[in-house]
């Protein structure tokens, strides 16, 4: 199954956008973010499994924040932070859940194999999307593997692949929540 990957850039020029295209990207947005244009990429490729799963999490969500402003995840910081719709996050948040996962199996075979600099990309790459949907606790840790890689260091990127496991269980248990 081919993972979508769609780029997220401050440059505009129609020839940058071709490369990324040719490249193999298979769409981008332009900074900063139209909240409609995320809608519409999300949408266009989410399967309809996927879009149904998040709008069934959106009122959940709303629920579970009424009832504890004290949860996981402030969503009511992130949306006022990003200026993004409760809906668009959710849908970030899920797409952010399942890219996890492959980058996931890449960092653990980085780490068996002490690829360090698979470990630092991985690392990076989990960083960028966890922050972006503002899962700060996953981004640093995966901030820590990136420098573990970087200096070689085995037996911190051990110790880091178990704290992101456990936080990121965390994380799972809150994404479970809006559904």
């Amino acid at each position: 199954e081919k993972t979508t990957i769609v780029a997220l850039t401050a440059n505009v020029l129609a020839e940058v956008r071709a490369r990324y295209l040719d490249a193999g990207i298979d769409a981008y947005l332009s900074k900063p973010i139209v909240p409609n244009e995320l809608e519409d990429i999300l949408t266009k490729y989410l399967t309809s499994s996927e879009n149904n799963e998040v709008s069934s999490g959106i009122e959940t969500l709303l629920d579970a924040r009424d009832e504890s402003k004290d949860s996981y995840y402030d969503m009511d910081a992130v949306v006022k932070e990003m200026g993004l719709k409760e809906s668009i996050i959710i849908k970030l948040i899920h797409a952010f859940r399942k890219n996890f996962e492959v980058e996931l199996k890449k960092l653990i075979a980085a780490i068996s194999s002490n690829n360090h600099q698979e470990v630092m990309q991985t690392g990076r790459a989990i960083k960028g999307s966890a922050l972006n949907v503002r899962f700060n606790d996953v981004g640093a840790i995966a901030k820590r593997i990136e420098e573990a890689g970087q200096s070689e260091d085995d037996d911190c990127c051990l110790v880091e692949l178990e704290a992101l496991l456990s936080e990121f269980d965390q994380v799972d248990l809150f994404i479970e929540s809006l559904v």
